[in-house]
């Protein structure tokens, strides 16, 4: 059975306390740097564990949740920054810094992916999914594969999130599943929550003649290389240029799916 939501302040105290338990820094002689550093090394680690359970908030608070968290990394960076401002900054405290703004770009990117259960899976054009999405007040960010390029079986084949990240409501799953219902194969009835989201990428080998495998892979970090294969239907707001399918485009052979990373489904 789910929990109750709770609010950005419960969350973040809870994980304040873990981390000022279970958070070791290193002893040196540079003792006042250090003493310095502890209270922003705590509030990025806490702040990072927090950002990782965003699900648990009301939808309502996230937006809050995200600039309350953003400006906090900003600030306690700014702190250690000038903490060690003589001296190189130790790798365990840059570490934490960026974890903390990676888990902010993690949850900025968490929301609702929907995968392909069919051998093949060909979209339509997603004109029409636009028109609906925007005329639902949708104002986050939804991906889909472009028109008539095939995407295979266990690959993403859809993506949503919330202007603040996070999955999108019923309403909007709903229409993307009747989207998805009408392309050429089929698609998952429920997407999954991850965190962050995938795209596709499809790599190709021209020694070999042509696409070798469809890579998913996290949105953040380091992208890989290979050509995306989901394209931006809306974003914030407003609606994306997707290009007509070409005319005669050939019948691409299956491709091995392969993955890139971990994705951690989110409590529903």
């Amino acid at each position: 059975m789910p929990t109750a939501p709770v609010t950005w302040t419960t969350l973040l105290a809870g994980w304040t306390e873990f981390a000022q338990s279970a958070l070791a820094l290193p002893k040196t002689e540079e003792g006042q740097r250090w003493k310095d550093s502890v209270a922003p090394a705590i509030a990025l680690h806490a702040t990072a564990m927090a950002l990782a359970e965003l699900n648990r908030l009301d939808p309502e608070e996230r937006p809050l949740a995200m600039d309350r968290s953003e400006m906090t990394i900003r600030e306690q960076a700014a702190r250690l920054n000038e903490a060690w401002r003589a001296e190189p900054m130790p790798e365990s405290l840059t570490d934490l810094i960026d974890d903390a703004r990676l888990a902010w770009e993690n949850a900025l990117h968490e929301g609702s992916e929907w995968t392909v259960e069919s051998e093949r899976f060909v979209a339509l054009h997603p004109a029409d999914l636009a028109e609906k999405l925007l005329d639902a007040g949708f104002v986050g960010e939804v991906l889909v594969p472009a028109p008539g390029v095939p995407l295979f079986k266990g690959s993403a084949c859809a993506t949503a999130r919330e202007r603040d990240g996070g999955p999108v409501d019923d309403e909007i799953a709903a229409i993307i599943r009747e989207f998805l219902s009408k392309c050429e194969g089929k698609a998952s009835k429920h997407p999954a929550v991850s965190l962050p989201l995938r795209q596709v990428y499809r790599q190709f080998d021209f020694a070999k003649g042509g696409p070798v495998r469809d890579l998913v892979a996290p949105v953040v970090g380091e992208l890989p290389p290979g050509q995306p294969l989901l394209v931006p239907v809306v974003s914030g707001g407003g609606p994306c240029h997707v290009p007509l399918p070409a005319r005669n485009p050939g019948r691409i052979a299956p491709v091995p799916v392969e993955f890139e990373g971990e994705i951690r489904p989110s409590a529903s």
